[in-house]
């Protein structure tokens, strides 16, 4: 699927990146005109790739509206990429995205 997992297979969600009614965090979070960290990075936060999840995470760790996003996410029950220093998948927090294949057998 590659780097770019998320956005590629599900363009149709490209259109919520950011976006919260009229507001846009990440283009004026404050109404002072400055930008989130986040802004312009849509590739990194919505992917499957382990590496661009957790860099994800440590952007949005420098992020003052870090609490805000993560509370209109939750609200949203945003479908699916970091918001709020958080992974999302159909509403719900996750921990990490499952691997695919077969799981691996318990011990016996």
């Amino acid at each position: 699927m590659g780097r770019h997992g998320i956005l590629g297979v599900m363009g149709r969600y490209s259109s919520r990146v950011h976006v919260h009614g009229d507001f846009n965090p990440a283009v004026d979070m404050d109404g002072a005109g400055r930008t989130a960290p986040c802004f312009g990075l849509h590739d990194i936060f919505f992917s499957f790739d382990i590496a661009d999840i957790e860099i994800s995470k440590a952007i949005c760790g420098t992020c003052p509206n870090r609490i805000g996003c993560l509370q209109g996410a939750k609200h949203r029950r945003e479908h699916c990429g970091v918001w709020g220093g958080q992974l999302f998948k159909d509403g719900e927090i996750i921990e990490k995205f499952e691997t695919r294949g077969r799981k691996p057998r318990p011990p016996a």
